[in-house]
């Protein structure tokens, strides 16, 4: 069996980060797609449960994959393999927001402003609307952000909790 070392968890790593990648960008673009209909919202928090426990259950297996396949794996490399994937997928994730909210349906952020200042129209100064104009030109940078932070963290933290527990405890001392 191989010894584990950084280019093996990299390598490692950037594959899983495609699965991950792609479900969660799809999850994006469905979301945009059910916005329209009937119960598309309650269908969409069905997905984002299943996607979230989904993503749980494959990083779990994937580090388990990764323990099983080389020597030497310990809390400290599954952390290490957890957060690429985590900061790559995130990427990945991160540039689908911005391409669905910019280029592939800018029309549906249009349409929830225009519904924002329809409901609040009565509330608004011309500086209040006049931030919210430039909020929404800037909708999918502003996306594009907070989808990387969201899904880096979420990663983060779930490699921080999983690692351990697939290490197992007869390693306290590795580090």
């Amino acid at each position: 069996m191989e010894t584990i070392n950084k280019k093996i968890i990299s390598s490692e790593a950037g594959r899983a980060a495609l699965l991950f990648g792609l479900i969660s960008g799809g999850f994006i673009l469905v979301n945009f797609l059910l916005a329209d209909i009937k119960f598309g919202n309650v269908l969409s928090s069905v997905l984002n449960v299943a996607k979230i426990v989904g993503c749980i259950l494959l990083m779990k297996y994937f580090m388990v994959k990764l323990k099983g396949s080389y020597e030497g794996v310990g809390r400290k490399q599954l952390v290490r393999y957890g957060t690429l994937i985590a900061l790559f997928s995130a990427i990945i994730t991160a540039i689908v927001a911005y391409c669905a909210y910019q280029y592939i349906f800018p029309e549906t952020v249009t349409t929830m402003m225009d519904g924002l200042f329809e409901q609040m129209g009565s509330m608004l100064d011309s500086n209040s609307r006049n931030a919210l104009l430039a909020v929404e030109g800037n909708m999918a940078s502003l996306q594009m952000v907070s989808m990387l932070i969201y899904c880096f963290l979420y990663g983060w933290i779930l490699s921080l909790i999983l690692a351990p527990r697939i290490a197992g405890d007869n390693t306290p001392f590795e580090d």
